[in-house]
């Protein structure tokens, strides 16, 4: 079960909510959907739309009227990996272009649609502002629309397109190959990701083929110089 950028968004929101809401993780009351909405600034549609999706993935349930959300027992718990990953990723590494540019790739899930500023910066876990700041240095990456969002020019996609095809080779390599824990695996990758160039991720994927092509495979012998 994989979540997309804008359901897992939409799964801190309702987590937050519900905790701040209570003051302590109790769901008894679920979060009210159209406040929902108002926090996320989603047409109460659209949200609606994502929240059925997330229903269907079995992480949250909506009343028979739809008026609130509550998160299950497995949404609890993917909301809390989320917020892990996302204190960790805030505290071992500074955000670069390249992760601006990811972001809105991922929210935008691969298409030219536009992402709201309040979205982008929810992601990256940041203020508006300073978002709004460091996205106008992007100047040939993004298109930014006033009071609408941004927007990656075709450059801006297919940078974004190569740091994830780097970052899912060095997780498969440190998943697969090392048999790393998958969250240590995604730190590591994410720090990592930005300081490879192609020729060595492109070796790493021939590496990668090669030891999980056939598990009875046995990597060659390196001698001892």
């Amino acid at each position: 079960m994989r979540l997309s950028k804008r359901e897992e968004i939409v799964l801190t929101e309702v987590y937050f909510g519900i905790l701040e809401q209570r003051g302590e993780a109790n769901n008894d009351d679920g979060y009210p959907v159209v406040e929902l909405s108002r926090q996320l600034e989603y047409p109460l549609d659209e949200c609606l739309v994502i929240l059925r999706k997330m229903e269907k993935k079995g992480v949250v349930s909506l009343e028979s009227n739809a008026e609130k959300v509550f998160l299950t027992d497995e949404g609890w718990k993917q909301a809390k990996i989320i917020r892990n990953k996302r204190h960790k990723a805030t505290i071992f590494k500074k955000m670069t272009s390249e992760d601006y540019l990811i972001a809105i790739y991922e929210l935008s899930e691969g298409t030219e649609d536009i992402v709201s500023m309040s979205e982008l910066a929810r992601e990256l876990g940041l203020s508006n502002a300073a978002v709004s700041e460091y996205i106008r240095t992007l100047e040939d990456l993004v298109i930014v629309h006033e009071r609408k969002g941004v927007q990656l020019t075709t450059t801006g996609k297919k940078i974004a397109e190569q740091v994830l095809e780097t970052r899912d080779t060095l997780l498969r390599f440190f998943v697969d190959i090392l048999g790393l824990d998958i969250d240590l695996a995604e730190s590591e990758a994410h720090v990592l990701e930005h300081n490879f160039s192609p020729l060595v991720v492109e070796r790493i994927k021939m590496l990668n083929k090669w030891l999980l092509k056939e598990k009875e495979l046995k990597p060659p012998i390196i001698k001892n110089s």
